[in-house]
């Protein structure tokens, strides 16, 4: 590759598709950490939940200890909250022009930041208790790497930024165009729907022509017509 291509937009090729992944996996452990915990249940009317409930559960002033749907929308809300003021951050942080104005909205949004980080501590997180690898930390560790590997992004030239979109552009495509629909996970998914619906159609012949006892077996009708 270095031989067909400048060697520094290389470079920045890779470090932006690099960063961008780091940036994905950090994401990915808060948004799972926060999630709530999938389990069997009846089927329940659901609670409508009220200004004052959510306002309660943005700092947890129940002391919840297990995650639940309303704090996993939180969390997820914070997240993604947190991608965009970092975002804005690191690229005030870029702007050359100094002045009370840049000043006054670096720490409003610093303090943004801050208060993101308090309402994601304050969430109930599940248990990683019988997990062999953890993050350590969470949320400041995967918070911080966000942050970081975002100010890193911003720090590349504009022409790096385009050649990545047209990349990415052009992966999508590909993707949605075709590696959706022939994918051997579409595959197999596909195989198991036809046996399934197969093995109830055969089932359901089976039921017409007998009648089923208590101890589970068939007596066959035999049905005769004359012409």
């Amino acid at each position: 590759m270095s031989a067909i291509f400048n060697l520094d937009q290389l470079i920045n090729m890779m470090s932006i598709g690099t960063l961008l992944a780091y940036t994905i996996v950090a994401t990915s452990v808060l948004i799972l950490r926060y999630e709530e915990e999938v389990s069997v249940q009846l089927p329940a009317k659901p609670v409508p939940e009220t200004g004052y409930s959510v306002a309660k559960q943005t700092f947890n002033l129940l002391g919840i200890k297990q995650p639940t749907q309303l704090s996993a929308n939180i969390a997820k809300c914070s997240i993604f909250i947190l991608f965009l003021l970092a975002l804005a951050t690191c690229t005030l942080m870029r702007w050359e022009h100094d002045g009370p104005g840049l000043d006054a909205a670096l720490g409003t949004l610093g303090a943004g930041l801050i208060v993101l980080l308090v309402i994601l501590y304050r969430q109930p997180r599940l248990s990683v208790k019988d997990l062999a690898f953890t993050v350590p930390l969470v949320p400041l560790v995967p918070y911080l790497s966000v942050c970081m590997n975002l100010y890193l992004m911003v720090q590349l030239d504009y022409e790096t930024w385009i050649r990545f979109s047209i990349w990415l552009v052009i992966g999508y495509l590909i993707y949605f165009g075709y590696g959706i629909r022939n994918s051997s996970l579409n595959k197999t998914q596909a195989d198991t729907t036809t046996t399934s619906n197969g093995k109830d159609h055969t089932n359901c012949k089976e039921l017409s022509n007998g009648k089923e006892y208590a101890n589970g077996t068939l007596e066959k009708k035999h049905i005769t017509t004359k012409f």
